[in-house]
Order: C-alpha cells, then sequence, then structure tokens
C-alpha cells in the first residue's frame, strides 16, 4: 500500500483533481444539484481515479497521461481532425435521429441536457465531458484495464464495453429504444477511438478529442 499511496503523486492527482471539478461546476449548476455537496464528492471520486491512472499511466506500452511535446502536439493535431470528422457525423446523421426520439418520449430534461439552448449550457457540457467523463472513461477505465492485462487492445476494448453498459443504463430510462442502434454504434466509435488516442497521446489530445466531439449547436427546445 505504501507504494501506491505515494505523497508526491497524490499531490498531482488532487492538483489535477481539482482542475477536473472546477470543469465540472458547470454542468453541475445547468442539472440542478447541490453544488456544495457534489463539488465535495467529484473532488474526491476525481482524486482517487487520478492518482490510480497516474501510477499506471504507462502499463501494456501507454505514453502515460503527459507524454513528451512532440509527441503531445502530434496527438493534439490527430485528436482534432478525428474530433471535427466525428462531430460532423454526429451533427448531419446522429442529432436529428436522437432528437426526434427524445422529443417523441417527451424526455425534456434529458433533451435540454444533451442540446442545450444557452451559451452556458453549451460550454458546460463540453467541460464536463473533456474533464470529468474522459478523466473517468478514459484515463481510469483505460489506465485499469492496461494494468489488469498489460496490453493496450484489451484496455480499449474493456474502456469501450464499461461506456456502452453505462448508456444502456441511461438508454433503458430514457424511453428511446428506437434510437438506441444508432448511438450505441456511435459511442462505440468515439470511445475506442477515444480510448485509442489515450493510450498513444496522453490526456491532453484525449481531452480535446472529447471537447470537440461533445460540442453543439445551441438547439431551441421543443413545444413539448
Amino acid at each position: 500500500m505504501s507504494g501506491y499511496f505515494s505523497l508526491n503523486r497524490l499531490l498531482k492527482a488532487g492538483a489535477l483533481s481539482a482542475a477536473i471539478t472546477l470543469m465540472a461546476v458547470p454542468r453541475i449548476m445547468a442539472g440542478g444539484l447541490d453544488v456544495a455537496a457534489s463539488v465535495a464528492v467529484a473532488f474526491m471520486a476525481m482524486t482517487l481515479i487520478a492518482h490510480s491512472a497516474r501510477m499506471w499511466e504507462h502499463s501494456g506500452g501507454m505514453v502515460g497521461m503527459f507524454p513528451e511535446r512532440g509527441r503531445c502536439l502530434a496527438g493534439l493535431a490527430v485528436a482534432a481532425l478525428l474530433g471535427a470528422l466525428l462531430l460532423l457525423i454526429r451533427i448531419v446523421y446522429l442529432d436529428p435521429v436522437y432528437k426526434f426520439a427524445l422529443t417523441r418520449s417527451g424526455q425534456d430534461a434529458t433533451f435540454v441536457l444533451r442540446y442545450p439552448d444557452t451559451m452556458f449550457g453549451a460550454v458546460a457540457l463540453i467541460l464536463w465531458v473533456a474533464g470529468f467523463e474522459t478523466m473517468f472513461f478514459l484515463a481510469g477505465v483505460v489506465s485499469f484495464f492496461a494494468r489488469l492485462s498489460r496490453r493496450q487492445w484489451v484496455a480499449i476494448v474493456g474502456a469501450t464495453g464499461v461506456r456502452l453498459l453505462v448508456t444502456g443504463l441511461q438508454f433503458s430510462q430514457s424511453g428511446t429504444n428506437d434510437a438506441t442502434p444508432l448511438f450505441v454504434a456511435g459511442i462505440m466509435a468515439t470511445t475506442a477511438l477515444g480510448a485509442l488516442i489515450y493510450v498513444r497521446a496522453g490526456l491532453p489530445a484525449a481531452m480535446l478529442f472529447s471537447a470537440i466531439v461533445s460540442a453543439r449547436p445551441l438547439t431551441p427546445p421543443p413545444a413539448w
């Protein structure tokens, strides 16, 4: 246990967790949650995840959370290109289907959270996905499976499976079953590519990829 709880690593994890938690605050506010309690829980959870991800960052030959400058810059460029491509595909093909499914099911709260009608909501969504979701589903889960398997492909598949499980639970509560197959394919592609970017280019590139993919044009709420 002494090798796991390194004070230096814990302090660095705490600093990273503080930044990720700060990025999550607008989304917490948009969701109408208790800010103080949610921030405290988010900070503790992110600290544990960041500490574990930092400890296992090179498992399976991964480049680490913050690789050397050349690889990081190349990763950012690739992440921007792939993110822009997936964003275009989502806006053109996926969003119209899912908006229709949410409208038909009467999921007004879910609609507003996924498709904000204010700049604050749109920025909050990007910060949340780039920070909290990337840290949990990519840095945390990928590092966990890489530590267990010592193989990058297992880590990528494992992270994709965990994301699909969480998404499946969300779909079961949203009443949008007609759109499920299409969005499962989208989630698989986005998570697998994000995980690949993380293991090959580190956290900054993965965060940029997630931020671009999560961008939304402002969407007026439908007449319920």
